[in-house]
């Protein structure tokens, strides 16, 4: 995926996890780690595409850390409201 592709994914789930969180900065250590998985992912893809894979990782630990943070906390709201 390229980053703009990625990117319509990722800030929205990295606002619901900071702002249903309330921890800034393990929000915006996940941004991190996607910005620099997404500088190592195109410098290896510059290189050889097969060396992508590392850039390619790290960003997927940001993603999918915010996006489990996101879910998680909202089916924490959402539970905490109706049950």
């Amino acid at each position: 995926m390229n980053a703009v592709e990625n990117i319509v994914c990722f800030l929205p789930t990295l606002w619901v996890y900071a702002l249903a969180s309330g921890n800034d900065v393990v929000a915006g250590s996940f941004g991190l780690l996607w910005v620099v998985g997404r500088i190592l992912f195109t410098a290896g893809y510059i290189k050889d595409p097969q060396n992508r894979g590392t850039g390619y990782a790290i960003q997927g630990i940001g993603m999918l850390g915010a996006f489990g943070g996101s879910l998680y906390y909202c089916a924490k709201m959402i539970m905490n409201k109706y049950f």
